[in-house]
């Protein structure tokens, strides 16, 4: 994901969000602006959530993993087709989900 700003609340939410990431994606759907969707989310100690999600974002920028959001182009489209599908992919090095064949382990 580029818009590292974007990520970080959407991290937060993932973080110490009590919800299934069906709800989370509702969340989304209905605020699309992650620091919005994060604001109006009801849950105990956001600045502890915000504060994870900047750990999280110093480890992947430090170990170069890259992010795929569900709502991006990169993102696995048959993965995003499933309802409980997750909000956040992380790989180390170039990744193409969409490929005709993919192994996984």
């Amino acid at each position: 994901m580029e818009n590292v700003h974007d990520l970080r609340y959407i991290m937060a939410l993932l973080q110490c969000s009590p919800w299934s990431n069906k709800t989370i994606k509702q969340l989304l759907t209905d605020y699309p602006d992650p620091e919005e969707a994060f604001h109006r989310a009801t849950f105990d100690d956001k600045e502890h959530a915000l504060d994870e999600a900047d750990k999280e974002l110093a480890f992947i920028r430090q170990h170069e993993v890259q992010t795929y959001f569900y709502k991006e182009s990169t993102y696995p489209y048959r993965l995003a087709e499933c309802p409980d599908a997750p909000i956040l992919l992380y790989a180390k090095g170039n990744m193409d989900f969409n490929k005709g064949r993919i192994v996984s382990i």
